[in-house]
């Protein structure tokens, strides 16, 4: 009786990156129940919290952004030394079936020596520009699945890119036949900085809150701030006498959805995807260091 498939995700670290793979996991396990997921990326926290709602393997790498090596070099090559060889070691204790790289300095090492040992990768980009780790990684990779076809004229012309839009989970594309032709009349706002939170959103959107005093309606918010940022975003609130719902980020995403009338948002590729597909009314603050 042949063993069930595996399958790695490789990469990880923030949403952006780590929630189009739950949607492939996701899909995977309803067209193959017995097959088992395993997501190979770092050691942050936050990628611990999205996966631990998931009964998905996890087996973060001690990998490094290459910021890393300018900092602290021998930092930088000892760990992630060791992740390359743990990453060796994974593919031969799991044998997977396929590899999907979830872009992001973390999928490098495991991408990489499943190439090496003729395992299929498929790489994901949820972004026109391709990150680093694609355009690094796109000529070991069997296909690029891409959100725009303009992707296609930032890779070589060997690699073989599939036009697929953003992956999104099943709890944000069963929501929509239900709600999509009514939005709710709550009178809440939803602030996102992304996964890691933004400095500026925060700072911008508090700044701006003392105008809600002017309006006739009782507006609440819900406000993800990242880590850095939580407690003084919290008092903040509470000296404007602001009804606020502060978190450092939001495990039940699709119920923050279902709640809000108004999103002040990062422009993320996923987070983007999400908005449009739950049809949310939005106010857009890209990040203006972004690369390329």
């Amino acid at each position: 009786m042949p063993h069930p498939a595996t399958y790695l995700f490789a990469g990880g670290g923030t949403g952006g990156h780590l929630f189009p793979g739950v949607a492939i996991a996701e899909e995977i396990q309803r067209r193959e129940p017995d097959s088992r997921i395993v997501f190979a990326g770092c050691e942050r926290e936050l990628e611990r919290t999205i996966l631990a709602r998931h009964p998905f393997h996890h087996r973060p790498l001690s990998v490094e952004p290459l910021r890393e090596l300018i900092r602290n070099p021998l930092k930088f090559v000892t760990r992630n030394g060791s992740a390359w060889i743990a990453a060796r070691r994974l593919l031969h204790a799991e044998q997977p079936r396929a590899v999907v790289g979830l872009g992001g300095y973390a999928s490098a090492p495991l991408v990489w020596a499943a190439s090496r040992r003729g395992i299929p990768v498929v790489l994901l980009e949820q972004n026109l520009i391709p990150g680093r780790a694609t355009r690094w990684l796109s000529r070991s990779a069997d296909m690029i699945c891409a959100s725009f076809d303009e992707t296609k004229e930032r890779l070589p012309k060997s690699a073989n890119v599939a036009i697929t839009g953003n992956p999104l989970r099943r709890e944000i594309t069963d929501y929509v036949p239900k709600h999509s032709t009514s939005l709710p009349c709550s009178h809440q706002i939803l602030v996102l900085g992304g996964s890691q939170g933004a400095d500026s959103l925060n700072d911008a959107v508090l700044a701006a809150m003392p105008l809600l005093g002017e309006s006739r309606f009782p507006w609440s918010v819900i406000h993800q701030t990242g880590p850095r940022q939580l407690e003084a975003v919290r008092r903040s609130y509470e000296a404007l006498s602001i009804n606020a719902v502060v978190e450092s980020f939001f495990e039940d995403m699709m119920a923050r959805y279902q709640s809000v009338s108004l999103v002040i948002s990062r422009a993320g590729a996923t987070t983007l995807a999400e908005l449009a597909c739950c049809g949310l009314p939005m106010i857009l603050l890209p990040y203006p260091h972004a690369t390329d």
